[in-house]
């Protein structure tokens, strides 16, 4: 169970280290108004969704292919 949350943890900084580089990207790169902000909620939305088929394949819904890092 110790290797599961480490495993989750180091998904999440891996993707939390991605949102803040779409962000980051998204802020800097000149992209008109609605455009970006439809960027915005797809990114969003696409992180969550990912999230959550984690932490339902740590308590075990289901068998959602995610690439092991052991």
């Amino acid at each position: 169970m110790i290797s599961a949350l480490i495993t989750i943890v180091i998904y999440v900084l891996v993707l939390g280290l991605l949102y803040w580089l779409m962000e980051f990207l998204i802020e800097r790169v000149p992209i008109p108004d609605p455009f970006a902000k439809i960027f915005r909620i797809v990114i969003t939305i696409l992180f969550v969704l990912i999230i959550v088929l984690l932490l339902l394949r740590l308590v075990g819904v289901g068998d959602i292919p995610m690439p092991r890092l052991s």
